[in-house]
């Protein structure tokens, strides 16, 4: 997997990868809104 730098390679199948980690950091913004 290439989690260190998942823009070096301009592959559309990175892109579930880079959407997965955009959701845990929302969720991540979302537990710091609530809490």
């Amino acid at each position: 997997k290439h989690l260190l730098n998942p823009f070096r390679k301009n592959d559309i199948p990175q892109a579930p990868e880079f959407t997965i980690g955009m959701l845990i950091a929302s969720a991540r913004a979302g537990r710091w809104l609530y809490d």
